[in-house]
């Protein structure tokens, strides 16, 4: 999103622009996705970010305003595939951090992957490891965390 786009959107439209799917904000937000927005962005912490120039935050808050973008709209799944990777161990745990208040303030179901288990959330609840077939039994790799 932020290298592809060079209109100089704030923290809060970028969030917006998550309502339409869109790389960028054509559209206007009606009140109550503002709304939704701004609450959104005040439960996961990120509300001082609002009024910010998106190219302005540090990689790991543009991480952090990505986060809620993707969530704008609750949805059943999200797919989160190296979320702290390039992070500060800072902004590693306050994505961590973010994305259990996600669990905790929605539906949504995570699939979280990464290639460092320290960087798992609490919520996280299954693990599956992959390794080759000639590894030993498939059933060895699936664990329940907790």
């Amino acid at each position: 999103f932020h290298l592809r786009h060079t209109r100089r959107l704030t923290a809060f439209e970028v969030v917006l622009s998550g309502f339409f799917d869109s790389v960028g904000l054509y559209r206007t937000a009606d009140a109550r996705q503002a709304q939704s927005a701004r609450g959104l962005m005040e439960a996961l912490g990120i509300d001082g970010l609002t009024g910010r120039a998106f190219p302005h935050l540090s990689f790991g808050e543009q991480r952090m305003v990505l986060l809620a973008r993707a969530v704008v709209k609750l949805p059943e799944l999200l797919v989160l595939d190296e979320p702290c990777q390039g992070l500060d161990r800072v902004n590693r745990r306050r994505v961590i951090e973010m994305v259990d208040r996600i669990c905790r303030l929605s539906a949504t179901h995570i699939i979280y992957v990464t290639h460092h288990p320290d960087e798992i959330p609490a919520c996280i609840t299954h693990r599956l490891a992959l390794a080759p077939v000639d590894a030993g039994a498939p059933a060895a790799f699936f664990t329940r965390l907790g």
